[in-house]
């Protein structure tokens, strides 16, 4: 995830701060979506295939029971991945208030449901409610760009 989320900092963001209609925006995000994202996609495939060897190779045998829990690491960055296309944009158009929403969203989210589910399910509670509240983020920022992203007479 600092791999991917660090590039798109140094790639993406300047180009989507040089956009200036929602038909170029909408047009940057599809090559993010069939470019990086099935990239990211592959990685994290590869990543479940081989958690175990990968773990038992960098840790002790004590975190052998992360890669049971590993997929819902996995899934909510996946997620996460997704919804930094949007992300970024709030970013650098400057969007004060739709940042400061999905923020709130997502820090409230993980932490009522890490509140829920950690007693329940143990520390898969945890990873769960980061899926869940990254899930979360990604609805509200998706439906913070509807316009921009499925009107097709936008600026």
């Amino acid at each position: 995830m600092i791999l991917f989320s660090s590039g798109l900092t140094l790639y993406y963001m300047p180009k989507l701060a040089s956009l200036r209609s929602d038909s170029e925006f909408r047009t940057e995000l599809r090559l993010y979506f069939k470019t990086f994202v099935p990239l990211f996609l592959l990685m994290l495939v590869l990543l479940y295939i081989i958690r175990k060897h990968l773990i038992s190779a960098i840790f002790t045998s004590e975190f052998g029971a992360v890669s049971d829990i590993l997929v819902w690491q996995l899934l909510g960055d996946f997620v996460r991945i997704m919804g930094l296309a949007l992300g970024f944009q709030i970013v650098v158009k400057t969007m004060m208030w739709r940042y400061l929403i999905v923020e709130v969203a997502f820090n409230a989210t993980y932490y009522i449901l890490a509140t829920i589910l950690v007693p329940q399910t143990s520390y898969e509670g945890a990873v769960q409610s980061y899926f869940y509240a990254n899930a979360l983020s990604l609805a509200t920022m998706i439906f913070m760009f509807r316009k921009q992203l499925f009107c097709k007479y936008s600026n």
